[in-house]
C-alpha cells in the first residue's frame, strides 16, 4: 500500500539530490559564519608601529590664515607614523570657525565634526574620519 504523493516526493528528492545537498551545505556554512561573526570578539586592528613612531596624548592642532583662526583639531591620543607621514588620532574633533574672525578675537565655532578615529595624511593634505562620524553645524542646517 502506498501513501498518495509519497512516491512523487521520493522521486522529486532523488532527481534533485545534488541540488538539495548543495543547499544544505550552503545553509550550514552560512549558519556557521553567522555564529562565528556574532560570537567572535570584534577587535580593532592595531595601529602599526614604524621606525621613528611618536605617541602623543591630548593633542591640539590649530590652522590659521592671515593670523585668523580657520579650524582646530583635538584628539585624545595620536600616533605619528613618520616614515609614511601619517598620523592616526583617536577621539578626534574638528571645529571649523566662522569666516572673518579677526586676530586676537575669540573664534566662533560654525561647524563641528567628531569621530572615533581619524587619519591625517600630510602628503595629500587629507583627513579621513572613521567610526561614528557626527557632523553638527552650530547655526543652520548642515550642507554637505
Amino acid at each position: 500500500m502506498s501513501v498518495p504523493g509519497h512516491d512523487t516526493l521520493l522521486s522529486l528528492l532523488r532527481q534533485n539530490l545534488r541540488e538539495l545537498l548543495v543547499l544544505i551545505f550552503l545553509g550550514g556554512l552560512l549558519g556557521a559564519g553567522t555564529v562565528y561573526f556574532y560570537t567572535g570578539e570584534l577587535t580593532e586592528a592595531p595601529i602599526p608601529e614604524e621606525q621613528g613612531t611618536l605617541v602623543l596624548t591630548e593633542i591640539l592642532i590649530h590652522d590659521f590664515q592671515d593670523a585668523s583662526p580657520r579650524w582646530q583639531l583635538r584628539g585624545k591620543r595620536a600616533v605619528v607614523l613618520e616614515d609614511s607621514q601619517r598620523m592616526r588620532i583617536e577621539g578626534v574633533t574638528i571645529e571649523v570657525f566662522q569666516a572673518g574672525t579677526e586676530p586676537m578675537q575669540t573664534p566662533v565655532v560654525d561647524l563641528e565634526v567628531s569621530a572615533e578615529q581619524g587619519l591625517v595624511e600630510w602628503r595629500s593634505n587629507r583627513i579621513t574620519l572613521q567610526g561614528k562620524v557626527v557632523v553638527q553645524q552650530v547655526q543652520g542646517p548642515v550642507v554637505l
